[in-house]
């Protein structure tokens, strides 16, 4: 279950990240709620990820360390970019 934790913490610490370089850094909309809120979800998500059990971190980094190389070799798995 923690696996699972670790996972979906890093794909929600990205999302605010992401909300946070959007609209506070690129758009400009610099005001106290664009800071404020995703910061606070990022440190939220930080904190508990922060929390896991070392089994679960170590079990993450060796899932990483396998699946990296399979994923650059495998000819069918392309990054895309995409032209807004």
């Amino acid at each position: 279950m923690e696996l699972l934790n670790f996972g979906a913490l890093l794909a929600f610490m990205g999302v605010n990240a992401s909300a946070f370089f959007h609209y506070f850094v690129r758009e400009g909309k610099r005001t106290v709620y664009n800071f404020f809120m995703p910061t606070a979800g990022f440190l939220t998500c930080l904190l508990l990820w922060w929390s896991l059990s070392w089994r679960a971190k170590l079990l993450a980094l060796f899932g990483w360390l396998w699946a990296s190389p399979m994923r650059l070799q495998h000819p069918g798995i392309q990054e895309r970019s995409y032209d807004f």
